[in-house]
């Protein structure tokens, strides 16, 4: 961005509803885990429907996993920032406004 390295994260709402699954879950954590170990911002684009609830338990451990590593990010004093995209249901909107160091809507209004 601008040049500067970043680790990304973007969501398809376009499959399964961007919903978030134990594969999805674990390629964010990775990204997390990048930007600490680089020590460069973390960029997560979502629009999400939620848990991929086809996979039950295992999609619901994704927020554990992911808000963890996304703490530590923030911990480590690492940008992160949350983009959101439309549509979001509630409990992924609230999830990645509260956690970010900046949020951008996709639409301002």
């Amino acid at each position: 961005m601008g040049g500067k390295p970043i680790s990304l994260c973007v969501m398809d709402f376009g499959f399964i509803g961007g919903s978030m699954g134990s594969v999805v879950g674990e390629k964010v954590a990775r990204a997390g885990e990048a930007a600490l170990a680089e020590r460069i911002p973390l960029l997560i684009v979502s629009s999400s429907g939620g848990a991929r609830m086809q996979e039950g338990t295992y999609s619901l451990m994704q927020l554990v996993k992911t808000m963890s590593v996304v703490e530590r990010v923030k911990a480590a004093r690492v940008p992160f920032i949350s983009v959101m995209t439309d549509p979001r249901r509630a409990a992924s909107s609230h999830r990645s406004r509260s956690s970010a160091t900046s949020t951008w809507p996709s639409q301002m209004p």
